[in-house]
């Protein structure tokens, strides 16, 4: 009850009376991240918080995949033979190459609905998931930084822009999976890129931050549960600043220490 107080306090003043009594509604506000980013107007946290209590478990088996290098490939190989899976919509800029990668696929579950798409609107259109593995493969303004998942951030952000701009012409209601990296930044960006209009205006018309995930960290602590069985914590960013941590109390982490552990989790 504090919390619901607290959080209805924290809301823009509304021209009629709000009330949050019930534990379950602040559980699916917290549970969206319906609070701070997303609240930008009363009518946007209204309109999320309706959409998610109205429908809470969304649809999941349309996936698309922006991106077939060898990473997109081998996650599109892995999701192929999935039963779970009704759908693949795929898209790259090499459209040649996807065209025999399609054939492919087919070769190894030729039951599956497998589309070649040629343009973003339509992966966004037909995906419940949209999943971003494109990768720069020459980057025209590389980062001097020795960290390498951020050398082709500039050029990495850059390539979102198209594909915000589709998310915005579909009003996409998705959700999207971040796996280029660097990923914590690419995934803050293609949130807050989806909110900008063409003339760079922020108009909070585009995704909420519950439907951009960055697969990032929690691959690092499945790494992490697959080199040992010590109860630690990865936290910090997804890349060389990743850190290894334990559990002080149940609510504390701190800082630990073991080099060759995190120089495997980081090369693994």
């Amino acid at each position: 009850p504090y919390l619901i107080n607290l959080y209805s306090h924290t809301l823009p003043k509304l021209k009629v009376s709000l009330s949050l009594k019930n534990n379950s509604v602040f559980n699916q506000i917290y549970k969206h991240h319906l609070v701070l980013g997303n609240r930008q107007s009363p009518t946007r946290w209204f309109n999320l918080l309706d959409s998610h209590l109205l429908n809470p478990s969304p649809p999941t088996g349309r996936i698309g995949v922006i991106g077939l290098g060898s990473l997109g490939q081998h996650l599109t190989s892995l999701l192929v033979n999935q039963s779970n899976i009704t759908q693949l919509n795929l898209y790259s800029l090499n459209q040649d190459k996807l065209n025999s990668f399609i054939l492919d696929l087919k070769s190894a579950n030729p039951n599956q609905i497998i589309h070649q798409q040629k343009c973003l609107e339509k992966v966004f259109t037909h995906s419940d998931i949209v999943i971003l593995t494109f990768r720069i493969s020459n980057p025209t303004q590389a980062s001097s930084t020795s960290n390498i998942r951020f050398q082709k951030l500039f050029d990495h952000v850059q390539a979102l822009w198209p594909i915000t701009r589709a998310i915005r012409a579909t009003q996409y209601q998705g959700r999207v999976l971040v796996v280029t990296n660097p990923v914590d930044p690419l995934s803050w960006s293609t949130y807050y890129l989806s909110n900008l209009n063409n003339s760079l205006k922020p108009d909070w018309t585009g995704l909420s931050s519950s439907q951009v995930i960055g697969v990032g960290l929690g691959l690092d602590h499945r790494r992490l549960q697959t080199l040992t069985n010590q109860p630690l914590e990865v936290i910090g960013e997804h890349g060389d600043n990743l850190l290894l941590a334990q559990y002080q109390n149940p609510s504390t982490l701190k800082p630990y220490s073991n080099q060759t552990l995190l120089s495997q989790v980081l090369s693994y």
